[in-house]
């Protein structure tokens, strides 16, 4: 069977229309987040494009919030009264049974954002951001491998819904076939028992495990904040966002990358933006 990946050359323009949703999203969380005294921070590319360039950079497509756990399940208690349902939607594997990620989107309604390969997938697809809990990572290096490997399975258990059609190589759709066959509820509660093992102990490092490739950092890193600019509005970052920045991207984070790299994170099939209300303010 073969998958259509026809992505869409997004030019400077519509790539601008998506970022301005996502900014309108972002308006909407720090609005609650300020209102109810929780902790967030912008987390990597934003940290990023708010230290090199006040705002996006240029080229990303996407906006990152980080979260320590108590913050996150605190945030995601108040959205079910205090979040503005017209426009947004909060999507976490409890709002959209579709929905197989272990961290939560907020979502614009009214628009479309579809990447290459999943336009299959049922669930909701408006413009988002991601937000992600970070949980405590055990210490010691060969518990912690053993920690962050387990928490990898029970991710590509997760995704294996998405991977059976969307997977490029045939024989790991095939196993993903298999593996999407395993009852995502039991997934799903095995995956928060074995994540959340640790959070009642005191350690070093906190990681997103429910998403792949994100960096570990020590949990000081995430203890005190700092608000800075970012499109002509003011979000926290990590106070020693210099030191976050070294440990995300290496010593040379300021310097952009080559011509050639400078691309978004996903391809896009189709996307639909719609004009934020504070463009006309």
């Amino acid at each position: 069977m073969s998958i259509n990946r026809k992505a869409m050359v997004l030019s400077r323009e519509q790539l601008r229309e998506i970022q301005m949703v996502e900014l309108e999203i972002l308006i909407e969380v720090d609005r609650i987040c300020r209102e109810n005294d929780i902790k967030y921070v912008l987390g990597y590319g934003s940290v990023l494009g708010a230290v090199r360039h006040k705002g996006f950079i240029p080229w990303d497509d996407d906006i990152d919030i980080l979260m320590l756990r108590p913050e996150y399940d605190k945030f995601n208690e108040v959205c079910k009264t205090q979040l503005d349902t017209s426009r947004f939607f909060w999507q976490t594997w409890d709002t959209d049974l579709n929905y197989r990620i272990g961290y939560g989107k907020m979502r614009r309604l009214g628009t479309e954002y579809v990447r290459v390969g999943q336009e299959k997938m049922k669930y909701h697809g408006g413009i988002p951001i991601d937000i992600m809990p970070l949980d405590n990572v055990p210490d010691g290096s060969i518990e912690e491998s053993h920690f962050l490997k387990m928490c990898g399975i029970y991710r590509k258990l997760m995704y294996s819904k998405a991977g059976s059609m969307c997977e490029k190589n045939v024989f790991k759709r095939c196993g993903y076939k298999v593996l999407s066959f395993i009852p995502k509820n039991w997934v799903k509660e095995k995956f928060i028992k074995y994540a959340s093992g640790y959070n009642d102990i005191d350690v070093v490092n906190v990681r997103c495990l429910y998403a792949k490739g994100t960096t570990v950092y020590y949990k000081d890193m995430f203890a005190d904040r700092v608000e800075l600019e970012f499109e002509g509005y003011k979000f926290y970052c990590p106070k020693d966002y210099i030191m976050y920045l070294k440990v995300t991207y290496g010593y040379y984070f300021m310097t952009p990358p080559p011509q050639n790299e400078r691309y978004g994170h996903a391809a896009v099939s189709s996307y639909k933006a719609i004009k934020p209300d504070f463009l006309d303010r």
